[in-house]
């Protein structure tokens, strides 16, 4: 066997280094080297120098230690040994610590690698590497080990940032050499002891399994396992969730028990009304051991239900009345249970079942003649109080099923540490199916608090919460993080409806957001805000942090400490304590512990285990992923599900979460490890972005839109050459569908339509903001005595006056302006005022309304301002719809088109307008006294007849006049032949055919149906159903209404219709000559914000600006291989029913571009575009543009390889790996000229030639190789 043939066998399924993962801080600063010494005890020193084999030994505590930390059964790391390798340098020693392995077994193993260490097989790092697969960007190694170093290796140990030298046979000692910059002393002084522990263990044969071997010194043992559990506390453990209440009964009779909506309860009237349900229960068979299914809306009646089912000695099971059928069914079944407690409202959404059916409403008759005493059921601590259904990991859900022990002790831990009592009033927010609910009901009533229950959560909201919490002057808060933050945003919205009684919010189940408490402290200062965590199968809450000190800069809320009379265990997977800072499960034990899963027994058993440290007691595996601070506070870090592997390397996606949130313009986020399109793994973030996040950056976005369009219009301007008409210059008016220019012939159509509305009006004088190159000016301004164009292209007025000069036309006047630039013209002095196919380019709405608030002044009494082709955001979908299932492949999944379409909507770029808004403007500018809404003429399918309108400000007008008659559209009978009979009809008045079906836009809300709620699979099948759908459609060609008015005498406005809905329109037929002007009139809510008419067409852009920051945040932070491929800004994250975060919900990334800062530059050359298309097929993203970095695009060191080794079999250049790997598509392009030239190969003309036989068929290539 070869040198590299040896070293390939060993080191080929490494794919990254092994890491040493404690609780760091990574750092790109120059290391900070410090020592420190690993205290031997003479015993052990003197076994280590009697073994004769001392690098063996080392070796072998070593790779132990290291498989420890890193939860990795093969380790790798490097040696320098100059008693064993007669070179000096580093030698790669691969260790595996496989489950089961016998200490003798596992010292053989470093033995026998160590012997097959010949001097000949010693190769340099550099060929070791190139044989593993650990990409050449990351070291072979973090960590080495040095026995006895030559004078010359002082410089290799301070390349890592761990080393460990060890010197002198024949009475060894051992340092540890740490970059100070990235351990702390303290976790480096736990190692040193952790070292001296295996020496211990390995060498004396303390243990005989590797498995059994502890890491920790007795110390730390005693501090994880014990110091950090001293938690027993007194509480009433022979008491019953019901009894705790029946001694507020008894203590607090009359005072208020629970409020809703206008109802309440007292102690006595709640205890009498829940007792003669619960005998009536017993009748029907209830008692300990039994379980209730329970479905009740929520009010008095559910509070009452399920303190009379704990009262029987039954436990209850929480149903929901919207989950669906199957799951419904399946609950009933797996419980059996022999009764259903619901209401006959809820009846008929069960589907067939065997349970006796108790309707607490219908019979409440017979249920209150029993009697009001407390009922003596012989329940006992240990019965069941509830099994409440979790979601399964198979899909399969499981009933976690809780003793009442676990909660009483719970519920009273709470109300003592918090002294909740008589005057606390709780909101209760959870639905009855999550396990907080029963705080809330049992809880409160168990301390004599008082109740207020909310209505369904699901259906109301914040404004609601908050008008509740100030009515009944709630103080005390419990939920989930999701449903606190909304009522905080909403609460900063309206500090007039700050809940200021609140003083204790109880948070868990969730992620807490790091930024939520402080927000909150801002609104209440004297709030007391409390992280709970925990499991349902645990009674729910079994760790307690309080929020004391300023949270927004942490890196995550600590998950605390137990609860009374509760634990807290770091395990690793032989059930073995992990050091302070290292990770692992995190197991619950103590009182809390459940039962199990009902009829769950192989379940239960895999995670309900006995406790290894305390006989007699049952631990909970929770599947989380924590580590205890210096102080013994847990953190936890996330699912182990979450916990993956990408590209060899081991991640923790909630360190990735941790670094992500630090930075300001994050309020919060999720990290996914999702599949690309070669199934491979790659990160994805999911950002919900803070809006108060403010940045020099940032806020210079509006600016730069406008110096961008500027700079767009002088390009597309300067473009038109050799022109046939010089008057109809239409370059860059391009089709969204084809990204072609439109034919000629439609937008003449376009041009004539135009000019003919606005000449309607007959103005005499007129100025045009944004003329461009004179499409409208050129045909209006012959027919007014005056004309002024502005513009701010300089390009486009050299264009016009030249027009000017060739035609004539001495009353047009040039200005460059920009559009709210009315200074020096005077006050009502023009006719009309023209705003033409611009506004889609401004920067935002108030920009738009400045420019409105400056023009009606400049207006003329009588006079009117035209804005013409507004895009129509009520559209918006059905556009992008349009256009994707029109570019999509017949053979693309739906579910593509379903993510282009989202994503395009997201980045949208252009403003984008409600009709609505050109209504309300008349409250805020009373010279517009009225307005008419038009569609576009043409007989074109595109998207300016589809999908945009134009608008006329008639200002200070006297001859505007709304339809007071009108006729709704009816299809029987308003065919085309039905509406010339109402034509005939009204002779010389003005008829009006209210919202008739737009068939321009039927085919796309078609579609956008059907992608909603259809099975359909392909493109291909989803254009068949939506052809089908058309069928069925009514409505008339707009363009065969105009073609009837011109034949009948009529003048024909396609109005928006009354109902603001782009789908419809309202048919106005004017006689010829008719002098007044009809309204468009659209209903408008006057509460309503006038920025929400419109989308915020910055939005993209500085969304882009932000990802660049967070990447280079990340980049500064994390290593490489931990910086998400993809960043997804949220404006909302979806949840759960509980309020919990919805994982499942979280949208796919698509292989288009992602979000980068740089706007997108098409190739300019074969060359760029052959590397545009190398790229983008090995990142898997259709778009790659000049100026987009590899890894911005979510490029890897895996990726990197197959780019270079694409560009090397075309263009037969060897480049290293790290070519192109932090360059732009542009770099990489110079730098594959460089090299080209070098060998005087032409780069460009290879491109050029590929391109060509790219594009040729097989019979054209098999034609032209003959």
């Amino acid at each position: 066997m070869t040198a590299r043939e040896f070293w390939e066998n060993k080191l080929k399924n490494y794919s990254s280094p092994t890491p040493f993962v404690v609780d760091t801080k990574l750092t790109q600063a120059k290391p900070d080297i410090k020592t420190m010494a690993v205290p031997l005890d003479p015993a052990t020193t003197d076994l280590m120098a009697s073994s004769g084999n001392i690098e063996n030994i080392i070796c072998a505590i070593w790779g132990l230690l290291l498989s420890r930390y890193s939860t990795e059964e093969d380790v790798l790391f490097g040696l320098a040994a100059s008693r064993l390798f007669s070179q000096q340098g580093l030698v790669p020693v691969c260790v595996n610590n496989r489950s089961g392995l016998s200490v003798e077994n596992y010292l053989k193993s470093i033995d026998n690698y160590l012997s097959e260490i010949k001097s000949e097989r010693i190769i340099s790092l550099a060929d070791c590497q190139s044989l593993s697969n650990i990409p050449e960007t990351e070291a072979l190694f973090e960590s080495i080990l040095l026995i006895n170093p030559e004078d010359n290796i002082e410089e290799l140990s301070a390349q890592y940032a761990l080393s460990l030298r060890v010197e002198n046979n024949n009475s060894p000692n051992i340092n540890v050499y740490y970059d100070a910059g990235r351990f702390s002393e303290a976790s480096i002084s736990r190692l040193c002891g952790h070292v001296h522990v295996l020496a211990t263990s390995l060498l004396r044969g303390a243990s005989n399994k590797v498995d059994d071997i502890c890491l920790l010194t007795s110390e730390e043992k005693e501090q994880v396992l014990n110091t950090w559990n001293e938690t027993a506390v007194e509480y009433p453990d022979d008491q019953c969730l019901h009894q705790l209440f029946e001694q507020q009964v008894d203590k607090n009779a009359e005072n208020t028990a629970v409020i809703f909506e206008n109802e309440s309860l007292t102690y006595a009237e709640l205890n009498a009304r829940a007792n003669q349900l619960a005998h009536y229960l017993l009748t029907k068979g209830a008692g300990p051991g039994k379980l209730i299914a329970i479905s009740l809306n929520r009010g008095m009646n559910m509070v009452v239900g399920l303190m009379a089912i704990s009262k029987s000695g039954a436990a209850y099971v929480p149903l929901d009345p919207t989950y669906p059928d199957d799951r419904l069914v399946f609950m009933l079944e797996d419980t059996s249970a022999p009764i259903l407690l619901t209401e006959s409202s809820l009846l008929e959404n069960f589907p067939a079942h065997s349970a006796q059916i108790v309707l607490i409403d219908e019979q409440w008759k017979d249920i209150s003649r029993h009697r009001t005493d407390n009922v003596n059921s012989h329940v006992t601590v240990k019965d069941l109080a509830y099994v409440i259904y979790t979601s399964g990991s198979t899909g399969r859900p499981k009933g976690a099923v809780l003793n009442h022990q676990g909660r009483v002790n719970n519920f009273c831990d709470f109300n003592r540490r918090y002294n909740i009592g008589p005057g606390d009033k709780l909101l209760g927010l959870a639905s009855i199916s999550f396990d907080m609910s029963a705080y809330d009901v049992f809880g409160t009533l168990a301390c004599g608090g008082c109740l207020v229950v909310a209505d369904s959560t699901s259906t109301l909201g914040a404004a609601n919460w908050s008008k509740l919490m100030l009515k009944h002057g709630i103080t005390v808060w419990h939920s989930v993080p999701a449903l606190m933050e909304m009522l905080v945003d909403h609460a900063e919205a309206k500090p007039e409806l700050c809940p200021l009684d609140l003083r204790l919010v109880l948070l868990g189940g969730d992620w807490i957001p790091v930024a939520l408490p402080d927000r909150l402290k801002a609104l209440v200062s004297t709030v007391q805000v409390v992280s709970m965590g925990g499991a349902t199968e645990c009674s729910m809450d079994s760790t307690i942090y309080d929020i004391n000190a300023p949270s927004s800069d942490w890196k995550s809320i600590p998950y605390g400490f137990p609860m009374a009379n509760q634990l807290t265990y770091v395990l690793d997977a032989n059930l073995q304590p992990v050091p302070t800072g290292v990770a692992g499960e995190l197991h619950l034990g103590g009182v809390g512990v459940g039962e199990g899963y009902l009829n769950r027994e192989e379940l239960s058993a895999e995670k309900f285990i006995a406790n290894p440290f305390r006989a007699g007691e049952r631990i909970y595996k929770t599947g989380d992923l924590a580590r205890f601070g210096e102080d013994g506070n847990l953190e936890l870090l996330g699912r182990i599900d979450f916990q993956v592997k990408i590209r060899g390397f081991r991640i923790e996606l909630g360190e990735i979460e941790s670094g992500l949130r630090q930075h300001p313009a994050v309020k919060e986020c999720v990290i996914l490890a999702k599949l690309d399109a070669n199934k491979d793994k790659r990160l994805v973030a999911y950002v919900l972005p803070d809006n108060e996040y403010k940045d020099a950056d940032v806020d210079e976005t509006e600016e730069e839109q406008v110096e961008q369009w500027q700079s767009v219009y002088d390009s597309a301007y300067s473009k038109a050459k050799d022109l046939e008409d010089e008057t109809f210059n239409i370059v860059s008016w391009d089709s969204s569908y084809t990204s072609e220019p439109y034919p000629e012939e439609v937008m003449r159509t376009w041009v004539n339509s135009t000019v003919d509305r606005i000449c309607r009006h007959k103005p005499g004088k007129v100025l045009e903001i944004g003329c461009g190159t004179g499409l409208l000016l050129l045909r209006i301004a012959p027919q007014c005595s005056h004309y002024m164009g502005t513009d701010i292209s300089p390009v486009a007025l050299e264009h016009v006056a030249q027009q000017k000069e060739k035609l004539g036309l001495t009353q047009i006047e040039l200005q460059k302006r920009s559009g709210e630039d009315f200074s020096g013209i005077e006050n009502r002095h023009y006719d009309a005022v023209v705003l033409n196919s611009i506004v889609m380019d401004f920067p935002n709405l108030d920009y738009l309304t400045e420019v409105i608030s400056g023009a009606v002044k400049v207006i003329k009494p009588g006079g009117v301002f035209f804005i013409g082709d507004v895009r129509d955001r009520n559209t918006l979908e059905a556009f992008h719809t349009s256009v994707q299932l029109f570019k999509a492949r017949s053979s693309s999944s739906v579910e593509e088109i379903k993510q282009t379409i989202n994503r395009q909507i997201s980045v949208e770029e252009e403003m984008l307008i409600e009709p609505a808004y050109f209504e309300a403007l008349k409250e805020i500018i009373p010279e517009i006294k009225g307005v008419s809404i038009q569609f576009k003429r043409g007989n074109a399918d595109n998207e300016m007849t589809k999908f945009r309108y134009d608008v006329t400000l008639f200002i200070d007008h006297d001859k505007t006049e709304s339809v007071s008659e009108s006729v709704e559209w009816n299809a029987s009978e308003h065919d085309l032949e039905g509406v010339r009979k109402l034509l005939k009809a009204a002779q010389d008045k003005p008829l009006v055919i209210r919202s008739m079906p737009n068939l321009r836009v039927a085919e796309d809300y078609i579609a956008i149906d059907i992608l909603a709620t259809g099975n359909e699979e392909t493109i291909s099948q989803l254009r068949k159903s939506v052809k089908q759908e058309m069928k069925n459609s009514t409505g008339i060609d707009p363009e065969k209404l105009w073609a009837l008015a011109k034949d009948t005498g009529f003048e024909l406005e396609l109005h928006y219709s009354q109902n603001n809905n782009g789908q419809s329109c309202d048919v106005v037929f004017l006689p010829e000559n008719y002098s007044g002007v009809i309204t468009t009139d659209i209903e408008v809510d006057k509460t309503r914000a006038l920025d929400s008419y419109a989308n915020n067409p910055l939005q993209s852009k500085i969304r882009r600006k932000i990802v660049s920051k967070l990447r280079r945040h990340l980049d500064d932070r994390l290593p490489s291989y931990m910086v998400p491929s993809a960043f997804i800004m949220m404006d909302k994250f979806p949840l759960s029913p509980n309020g919990k975060l919805n994982r499942r919900a979280l949208p796919e990334a698509d292989n288009l571009r992602p979000e980068l800062e740089e706007s997108y530059l098409a190739p300019r050359n074969d060359l760029e575009k052959v590397l545009s298309d190398i790229w983008s097929e090995c990142l898997h993203i259709e778009q790659v543009g000049v100026n987009d970095g590899f890894i911005a695009l979510g490029g890897n060191s895996l990726t990197a390889t197959q780019v270079v080794s694409r560009i090397r079999d075309l263009f037969q250049l060897e480049l290293p790996i790290i070519y192109g790997f932090n360059a732009t598509l542009d770099e990489l392009a110079q730098q594959l000229e460089e090299v080209a030239r070098k060998v005087d190969i032409d780069v460009h003309e290879t491109a050029s030639v590929y391109l060509q036989i790219s594009n040729m068929s097989e019979s054209e290539i098999k034609e032209m190789l003959n």
